[in-house]
């Protein structure tokens, strides 16, 4: 069954724009992040982006993100997500940055993100439990203190660069 995989239009920060196709996306107003309609939990996946605009003033930051990442903020923010700037081809997370290319990416490059992610069934979120009650049924609420995401061993993520200039 072929699942048509493209940008979502609940999981993205509002000033983000999609295109109709839902294959494109853009912003004037800062830094904002869009998910996709389906995400990963294991196996190797990897993905092409081809950035077709930035104008004069425009800058972007791609990568991979969970589901709590941070919407309202660029990917690699937080703890949830990584991201790669074409600014200088740094990687970011938790908004660090790291030296990773020798330069960052400009319009027209296509870049590559590869994950692997081992046997994810391990390391998945505990399913959220349901209780009736007065013939409803609600959503227990999880434990105040929520855990940060777990290191998976083996989990590898690596951008590949395709600069067709």
């Amino acid at each position: 069954m072929d699942v048509k995989i493209c940008l979502s239009k609940v999981y993205k920060a509002e000033k983000v724009e999609l295109s109709e196709d839902r294959l494109s996306a853009g912003s004037c107003k800062g830094y904002r992040m869009v998910r996709t309609t389906r995400g990963v939990s294991e196996g190797a996946w990897y993905y092409e982006i081809k950035v077709v605009k930035l104008g004069e003033t425009g800058h972007t930051r791609l990568g991979w993100s969970t589901e709590k990442g941070d919407l309202q903020a660029p990917v690699g923010y937080d703890g949830n997500s990584f991201g790669y700037r074409d600014v200088d081809g740094s990687k970011v997370h938790k908004a660090l940055r790291e030296n990773y290319g020798e330069e960052g990416y400009v319009e027209g490059d296509v870049i590559g993100f590869y994950i692997n992610l081992p046997e994810g069934s391990l390391y998945m979120p505990k399913p959220v439990q349901l209780v009736w009650y007065k013939g409803q049924r609600y959503v227990c609420a999880p434990d105040a203190k929520e855990d940060p995401p777990k290191v998976v061993p083996g989990e590898l993520i690596v951008l590949r660069y395709l600069f067709f200039r």
